[in-house]
């Protein structure tokens, strides 16, 4: 006989799978949908072509990639976590890139990550706040990105239909910068009070209003942190560059400069597995807008960058089964203790 608790409890459950099952069939659906639009014999006869000191040199470029991505996160972690080394911290990227693989959106992976290194450290809230700042960021980098390349390329971004979406980044980009100005700001984080039976938000935002209210004594870390943010965007599109070269291709790298941030957006919608599907979809529609890119061959493009992504990110799974990554460490020095009297319990982070 099931409990009444039992099934409260397994419908949520329940929910989740439903909808994971649901983003898992969307990605394999639209990555269908262009494999029967492309010629696939002559896209697995580039793939097979592929020179491999090349591939070898792209796959050195991504994790060149995210090691400037855990550099980014160790500057805006250590005002929470004070001696935390960057290969522990780099190990933590590899997971997120291994748990992004099963998740919706890029940014899963993120997500995981954080709560990985909260779980660990005891510190759930600063983890995840200086996950979310690292993105908030990397928006800020991705837009002045655009916006430089706009300057220098107008004619493309005109002809291509390409102002439109720039609008939609700006605006993403205000709501980063809100979250940077308040992190700042001594006034606080202006909101309203959610009823009673929602306390709980409540407390989570409080919690993680004063996390970010730390960043507010380490405005050097966030400037730093958003100009690594312009070269981390650089180098995510110079590696599919350099899977290009390794296919055999000769589209100039300002193309893909260009190309690069509408392609991450898309691979954010929380509807797809990791953005798979949408991300290829992306390639093929941006690409052949060059009149010298055929569709098979782009798809190898995106096809091949997405594996080498697998690897990386099998590599993280396989440091799931090391003992560190299970063993809870009893105690880790913080800053907290030099913080204010609005300091948060480490011990409180987990009721989040």
């Amino acid at each position: 006989m099931i409990s009444p608790g039992s099934e409260s409890s397994q419908g949520p459950r329940f929910g989740r799978r439903c909808r994971t099952v649901l983003r898992v069939c969307l990605s394999l659906l639209l990555l269908g949908w262009l494999a029967s639009r492309v010629d696939l014999h002559n896209a697995w006869g580039v793939l097979v072509h592929v020179d491999l000191r090349i591939a070898a040199g792209s796959l050195c470029i991504y994790v060149v990639y995210q090691v400037l991505q855990t550099v980014r996160w160790l500057w805006l972690l250590r005002p929470f976590v004070a001696e935390i080394r960057f290969l522990t911290l780099f190990r933590y990227q590899l997971l997120g890139i291994f748990y992004g693989l099963f998740l919706p959106s890029a940014f899963g992976g993120d997500v995981a990550k954080g709560l990985h290194l909260g779980f660990h450290y005891r510190r759930r809230v600063d983890s995840l706040s200086s996950v979310i700042m690292a993105r908030a960021l990397g928006i800020l980098g991705l837009w002045v990105f655009v916006v430089v390349l706009a300057a220098l390329h107008p004619r493309i971004y005109v002809e291509q239909g390409l102002v439109w979406i720039a609008v939609v980044l700006s605006a993403v980009c205000c709501a980063a910068l809100c979250l940077v100005y308040l992190s700042m700001s001594r006034r606080g984080v202006p909101r309203f009070r959610f009823p009673a039976s929602l306390r709980f938000i409540d407390e989570a935002i409080d919690r993680f209003a004063e996390s970010f209210a730390q960043y507010r004594d380490h405005s050097s870390r966030l400037i730093f942190g958003f100009v690594l943010s312009v070269g981390i965007h650089f180098v995510s599109y110079s590696y599919d560059y350099i899977v290009a070269l390794s296919l055999g291709g000769t589209v100039p790298l300002r193309f893909f400069l260009i190309y690069g941030p509408f392609i991450f957006l898309l691979s954010t919608l929380p509807v797809f597995i990791n953005g798979l599907g949408i991300r290829e979809n992306g390639f093929v529609y941006f690409f052949t807008k060059i009149e010298t890119v055929s569709p098979y061959w782009i798809f190898s493009v995106a096809i091949l960058s997405y594996l080498q992504v697998i690897a990386l990110g099998l590599l993280g799974g396989l440091l799931l089964l090391l003992p560190w990554s299970t063993r809870r460490p009893d105690s880790h020095p913080t800053e907290g203790n030099r913080r204010g009297p609005h300091d948060m319990n480490p011990n409180q982070d987990n009721a989040l």
